[in-house]
């Protein structure tokens, strides 16, 4: 295995991009979505015998309805991934995530054929036995618990198998990653992480303060995850995690999931080449068992532009300049993310670790089927 941290990702040569230079956005994103994806025989066998996760599908707005995700995910050999079920423009935000997770289970029951709306582990095993797809729930940020830690309990129970404490900006739990100064876990925010191990569910550290997850990590019972991050060390970006929170995490057992979105990766196009720089980078400094998928794929680029433009304080990159455009890593990328591991050395246990095994260790400890 080779960091290559100084290096282009492979394609930009290709393409002529480097960065956002030379990038006109909508044409080259719109003339990439569905492009034909070549992988080895090796690397489609890997992705077919291996349990295949993704713990970051985002459920904004038409993204499982109108542009099907969960289809793709499944036609692409995903056997579980997990969905955003908070809605942060509804308040109050429990009404918001009852709302979410009801018609995310609607839409399952509606589509049976192909998923299963899992709670446990065992309704994951059932689903990968029976040639389905589960789908799982997840909230980025602790709004929808609204100060009553007693909900923890309910929302496991409503499937929820992982949470953020918070999302870009602080709340009464704990700071944001967007926040000029983090001021660590509230006193409410200590015994919330406490009452999540007791309910079964993983503590999720993507979009919160540096502070606030190492506080959150040496009290955290378990475990501790971040769903969707990548690495500070590679590309300096404010949801990007600092080696220090990276050797934290793997301390506890964790796992850090690589996060598709172009943004984080300093690639609008989101090529496997970048996300797999990030791979490599976690690799070498923490090992591969530490290392899973948390891709945050929104199939409407149009779509997620123009909801930071509404909510610039939110993104605060936003807030005094033209937000930047840019594409999500594709389901499908997987199989290509074999590849390259396969080509720079990586042995089979660790590509199976990384696709989806290294998830079901950390869900196996924590939750309670």
């Amino acid at each position: 295995m080779s960091r290559g941290a100084g290096s282009d990702p492979a394609g930009r040569q290709e393409t002529g991009l480097t960065g956002w230079r030379d990038f006109d956005g909508y044409a080259q994103i719109h003339a990439a979505q569905d492009r034909e994806r070549r992988i080895s025989a090796a690397a489609a066998t890997l992705v077919r015998e291996s349990v295949l996760v993704d713990m970051t599908l985002p459920s904004a707005e038409g993204n499982i309805t109108k542009h099907q995700v969960l289809e793709r995910a499944y036609g692409a050999g995903f056997d579980f991934v997990s969905v955003t079920v908070n809605d942060l423009d509804v308040v109050p935000a429990s009404l918001g995530a009852l709302r979410t997770i009801a018609r995310v289970q609607r839409y399952v029951s509606e589509h049976e054929d192909k998923f299963v709306y899992a709670r446990t582990l065992g309704d994951v095993a059932a689903a990968r036995r029976a040639g389905r797809m589960a789908v799982g729930a997840h909230f980025q940020g602790t709004d929808p618990l609204e100060d009553d830690l007693d909900l923890l309990t309910t929302y496991r129970m409503l499937g929820v198998s992982h949470m953020l404490l918070a999302y870009n900006n602080g709340n009464r739990i704990a700071g944001g990653c967007a926040d000029a100064v983090d001021p660590g876990l509230s006193p409410l925010g200590r015994r919330a992480i406490i009452e999540m191990r007791a309910a079964g569910i993983l503590c999720d550290g993507s979009h919160t303060g540096r502070r606030s997850t190492l506080e959150a990590m040496e009290l955290y019972d378990g475990p501790f995850i971040f769903s969707h991050s990548n690495c500070a060390g590679l590309v300096g970006h404010y949801r990007n995690l600092t080696d220090e929170q990276i050797r934290a995490c793997a301390a506890t057992g964790g796992v850090i999931g690589l996060n598709g979105c172009g943004e984080f990766l300093d690639d609008p196009m989101a090529r496997a080449e970048s996300l797999f720089r990030h791979l490599d980078y976690l690799c070498e400094l923490v090992g591969p068992e530490h290392v899973g998928l948390g891709l945050d794929r929104i199939a409407d680029a149009d779509a997620s532009h123009e909801a930071v433009l509404r909510n610039r304080l939110r993104w605060p990159t936003g807030a005094d300049e033209e937000p930047k455009y840019y594409n999500f890593a594709a389901p499908e990328t997987a199989g290509e993310l074999v590849d390259l591991m396969l080509e720079h050395g990586y042995d089979e246990t660790a590509v199976r670790g990384i696709l989806g095994q290294n998830w079901m260790r950390v869900l196996a400890e924590v939750w309670r089927d």
